[in-house]
């Protein structure tokens, strides 16, 4: 179970997320016109990384995938994105997903536990609720279709461009209002 808080963040996402995606080769958008369009969590079984995918959309409608990891301490090796303050956790390191061991192991878990994507309990204050979930993941194969044993052998990709004729033999794939067909979000290999 992911434990999500209602907090103040500085940056907030968005804007984290514009200055981000405005650097990437393989983004065309206009980042001041992002808006979110689905999301979903992995969980991290120790509780010390924080694990999100926010899809947005850019103004023409085309979708991207943005995997985020979020750590109390540096990550040595990791492609750091920004420095976040959050009013309960306190200092964040946000990093690109796709460079953290855990967000490795948990891509790989998800194809081998059939669990897409975890439950978000969501905090705010005292009260403690279910978030809905925004979008349906499903895994694209199953722990005998993985072509390695050991995690750290593990190949994974994330489909930064979500596109759905991009096709997996493993991984997840989802669903979200607006996208009835299913699109690759990772694979796993």
């Amino acid at each position: 179970m992911s434990v999500v808080y209602n907090a103040q963040l500085s940056p907030t996402k968005d804007e984290l997320i514009a200055e981000w995606i405005a650097q990437q080769p393989w983004f065309e958008g206009d980042a001041s016109s992002l808006e979110k369009a689905a999301g979903f969590r992995w969980d991290d079984p120790a509780g010390a990384v924080g694990m999100e995918h926010i899809i947005v959309r850019d103004g023409s409608g085309k979708h991207y995938l943005v995997p985020l990891s979020y750590r109390g301490l540096e990550l040595d090796g990791g492609r750091l994105i920004t420095r976040m303050e959050h009013s309960v956790l306190g200092t964040r390191y946000v990093y690109e997903a796709e460079s953290d061991p855990v967000y490795r192991h948990a891509a790989r878990d998800a194809v081998r536990k059939g669990e897409p994507q975890s439950v978000v309990e969501l905090h705010e204050g005292e009260d403690v609720s279910v978030q809905e979930p925004t979008m349906d993941v499903e895994v694209i194969g199953g722990p005998g279709d993985l072509h390695h044993d050991e995690i750290g052998d593990s190949e994974i990709s994330v489909n930064y461009t979500l596109d759905p004729s991009v096709t997996a033999e493993t991984g997840v794939r989802g669903t979200w209002p607006g996208q009835d067909e299913p699109v690759v979000l990772v694979t796993v290999k």
